[in-house]
């Protein structure tokens, strides 16, 4: 399983520091493994595609990883932020590939905003 770098680059970084907590409570999570009642805002990633990176003289050294990162929070403004300072962190150590629609979940209330990266992984 590849190594995803979203939360190490995250908690580098100390814009996300001022809006997503700092250091290990920085609240980025792998999907699926935010902690119930989570203060707000946080954001969560998983790897929706990738592939190695072959060669024809040799076995590939990298794979390309494609994550989705959704972030949500209580506030257009604090997702907005959120999404700022991350998207910064994370093209410290990949790139954007796209930006994601805007919405506001209908049940929770929550304000939400995704957006996708690609980073090369060295095996």
């Amino acid at each position: 399983m590849l190594d995803l770098p979203v939360f190490r680059l995250a908690k580098a970084s100390s814009d996300v520091a001022d809006v997503l907590g700092e250091g290990d409570d920085c609240r980025v999570y792998p999907f699926g493994e935010a902690p119930k009642n989570v203060a707000h805002p946080y954001a969560v990633y998983q790897l929706i595609g990738g592939q190695p990176q072959n060669y024809l003289a040799e076995s590939p050294d990298a794979d390309s990883a494609l994550v989705q990162i959704d972030v949500y929070g209580g506030s257009p403004s604090a997702v907005r932020a959120a999404v700022k300072a991350l998207a910064q962190a994370v093209e410290s150590g990949g790139y954007i590939t796209r930006w994601g629609a805007r919405s506001r979940d209908p049940k929770t209330r929550n304000y939400h905003i995704g957006f996708d990266a690609e980073f090369l992984i060295e095996r």
